[in-house]
């Protein structure tokens, strides 16, 4: 069966807004398709699809962190919305839940015991206006897997528009897994 997916038009130079709520009702009744978007501001935020180095990391990512907290009863989720605002909706490669969400469509900060992205062309972005508004929106831990340069940067206890604890971890080293007294290494 072809889905054609509605992405709204754009008018003059003005993009199309929306609520998280708008957002949601068109992502369940599938008008994006298989487009992967954003909502940052209230704008729609058209993302690249992911490449092999990317899905790789995340899938070894997945399995590392699997193995850890399925026997403590938490949850990973794999891009899965993460309503921020009335007007942010971002989807973190990889969410670690630790507590019942029930059956909401989308996770919300409070959910979110670690955010994970996996960057390559999105670093700026992840380390830049992701990361300000997982901080803002007070999700506890939140990791950027830098493919490229082979470090991961870990932050934690958001205060403000800002995490207050930075540390940049290289690949092959240990990294701390929050909530458990366990370490992961990636790359």
């Amino acid at each position: 069966m072809n889905q054609m997916s509605f992405i709204p038009p754009f008018v003059g130079t003005r993009p199309y807004r929306m609520t998280s709520a708008d957002y949601i009702r068109v992502i369940q009744a599938g008008g994006f398709g298989d487009a992967h978007v954003e909502l940052v501001e209230g704008e729609l935020i058209q993302m690249a699809p992911s490449g092999p180095v990317h899905g790789s990391a995340n899938a070894d990512i997945v399995v590392e962190l699997s193995a850890i907290y399925r026997p403590l009863g938490l949850r990973i989720f794999i891009d899965t919305m993460v309503e921020l605002s009335e007007a942010n909706i971002r989807a973190p490669d990889i969410a670690v839940v630790d507590r019942e969400i029930g059956d909401r469509s989308h996770l919300v900060p409070a959910d979110i015991l670690l955010a994970i992205e996996i960057a390559g062309s999105t670093l700026a972005v992840d380390l830049g206006p992701k990361r300000i508004d997982y901080a803002s929106w007070g999700i506890r831990n939140y990791w950027v897997v830098d493919v490229e340069g082979r470090r991961i940067h870990c932050y934690t206890d958001p205060q403000g528009a800002d995490y207050s604890a930075i540390r940049v971890i290289g690949f092959g080293e240990p990294v701390p897994v929050p909530g458990a007294d366990e370490t992961i290494v990636v790359g």
